[in-house]
């Protein structure tokens, strides 16, 4: 995490810095699991405003990344649709530097995305996404409900549909 001496913020992926987010999401996620790079870019130019990243002194230590849907429920195909009228943010990739992981990073993006959709995104009613067994207690006490097991597959485990309702309410986050 950062130490007193660093600068830490959280603020949008440029296009710029596309390309090290996805190097960061192919260094450690499968195959099945990762995004080309030409897709993240692509989900980045459609939806900047749901590709966030922390950064400690201009270095990229993790990101948030999604989209929205008219669906209700996370598809296989959402990561590579944006419908810019959908009532539903798919959160789709998560990830953070493996020497940051485990120190609250990954809450803090989480927060952070949620605050921006119930501060911003007045259309949507709820935030969804898949995650293996092992991260569903994390996202429960992000108030996320765990919906029982996906229909998605991507590769050999089991996903877990997981879904935030939205309230537009002061969240308290960010």
């Amino acid at each position: 995490m950062a130490s007193s001496s660093s600068t830490a913020c959280i603020r949008r992926v440029s296009e710029q810095e596309v390309h090290a987010a996805w190097l960061l999401q192919a260094g450690l996620a499968s195959e099945e699991e990762t995004l080309p790079e030409g897709a993240l870019q692509i989900r980045q130019k459609v939806a900047p405003d749901l590709f966030w990243g922390y950064f400690e002194n201009g270095r990229l230590i993790g990101f948030v990344s999604g989209g929205k849907t008219s669906r209700s429920k996370m598809a296989v195909d959402a990561k590579f649709v944006h419908d810019p009228d959908g009532c539903t943010v798919c959160l789709h990739t998560l990830r953070v530097q493996p020497d940051y992981q485990g120190k609250g990073i990954e809450t803090i993006l989480i927060d952070h995305l949620l605050w921006y959709v119930e501060e911003n995104l007045k259309g949507v009613n709820k935030v969804n996404l898949i995650c293996h067994d092992k991260l569903v207690q994390f996202y429960e006490g992000l108030h996320f409900r765990c919906l029982g097991p996906s229909d998605v597959r991507l590769g050999s485990k089991q996903w877990f549909d997981m879904e935030y309702e939205v309230t537009h309410e002061s969240t308290g986050f960010a």
